[in-house]
């Protein structure tokens, strides 16, 4: 059932009428009044359900405005314009829109919004619909009476969630889907859990970047903010900083059924870095502390110090010698600075020498 006071503004002034407890209106065809109440019984004799079920209804025919209006021009807090309450069980709605545009509208801007404009156009064929200033729709579950907290305002977000479990969630072929200038989606939590979890049968977190960072993950105990982005970050698909370790990466073989070999014990490891095919150096000779049969790849001579790449050679279409590479950027490289007049400086590859290899042999 509806609380009597949904917003605890106080029972004197809360729905407030000039004659409390009295009805003014009870009848069939009965006016209503301003400031009275009004409760369609057929005047309490009969309690008809056929009576009582009947619906007030208000049509016009008005472009660009509106059939039925509530105003509410008090300057004070909790000043509201309609008010819509429901004491049925299951399926009843306190307040209900349904159009083929915007079956809700929220709006709280200094400006408003030209919903029928076709230079933006705005979505259709949608249920609720927010835009704010600040925030365009808010959502709030609390098992507990105390109210919404925030650390900070708020201020561009297009949906702010807040539960005591789970802010936001989706369920769909894409769960939660959000675009941004800077973030699409964001997720935080001041108790111990996740910011964001994403569970599904093919990826269970997804982003997706097109000039930035697919995927961003940060810890800072002092809060440090790191957007933008540098310009030598961009065009990266997973970034995380942290302040003792910028990812873990923990791999948990499932071990299989007794007598059992499955494909999934015999595949693990804690990472994998997807060998590039890059073409062989003409020539070796300008590399004499390597024996004469090793394979130079081209690597990329912009390279970021500390890039680590894994490499195949490819000599045509075919890997030499088959097997994989690993080879460290030790020192950047950049290209030729036109404005300040910078050469170019080519980035420095080590190969990784591996001391130890072990055959598994069938």
């Amino acid at each position: 059932m509806a609380p009597k006071d949904p917003f605890n503004f106080g029972m004197q002034t809360w729905l407030a009428t000039d004659k409390p407890g009295e009805l003014d209106a009870n009848d069939l065809g009965d006016s209503i009044n301003l400031g009275e109440t009004s409760d369609l019984t057929d005047s309490g004799k009969t309690l008809d359900p056929l009576v009582e079920s009947r619906t007030t209804t208000v049509i016009n025919r008005a472009p660009r405005s509106a059939s039925f209006a509530g105003k509410n021009v008090s300057a004070g807090g909790g000043a509201m314009g309609i008010v819509g309450e429901s004491h049925g069980s299951r399926g009843s709605v306190g307040v209900a829109g349904a159009s083929a545009f915007w079956g809700v509208a929220g709006v709280a801007t200094d400006a408003g919004v030209d919903i029928t404009s076709t230079t933006v156009p705005f979505p259709d064929k949608v249920g609720v619909f927010g835009i704010g200033d600040k925030v365009g729709v808010c959502g709030q579950s609390r098992q507990n009476e105390q109210p919404l907290v925030l650390h900070s305002q708020p201020v561009g977000l297009g949906v702010l969630g807040v539960g005591d479990t789970i802010g936001v969630q989706g369920n769909g072929n894409q769960g939660v889907q959000g675009n941004g200038d800077q973030i699409g989606v964001r997720g935080a939590t001041n108790h111990p859990g996740s910011g964001t979890q994403g569970t599904s049968n093919s990826f269970g977190v997804q982003g997706t970047s097109n000039s930035g960072i697919g995927v961003l993950g940060t810890q800072s105990r002092e809060g440090h903010s790191f957007l933008p982005a540098p310009p030598e970050l961009l065009r990266t698909g997973i970034m995380g900083i942290g302040d003792v370790r910028g990812g873990v990466f923990q791999v948990v073989p499932f071990p299989p059924p007794a007598g059992e070999i499955t494909h999934g014990s015999l595949m693990f490891a804690n990472i994998q870095l997807t060998p590039v095919g890059l073409d062989q150096e003409e020539s070796d000779q300008n590399h004499p502390q390597y024996q004469s049969t090793l394979r130079i790849p081209v690597l990329p001579p912009y390279g970021k110090a500390g890039d680590l790449l894994a490499v195949n050679i490819l000599d045509g279409q075919k890997i030499v010698p088959p097997g994989v590479q690993l080879w460290l950027c030790t020192s950047s490289g950049s290209p030729e600075d036109i404005k300040s007049g910078s050469p170019a400086i080519k980035a420095i590859w080590a190969r990784i020498q591996l001391e130890i290899t072990n055959q598994i042999l069938p």
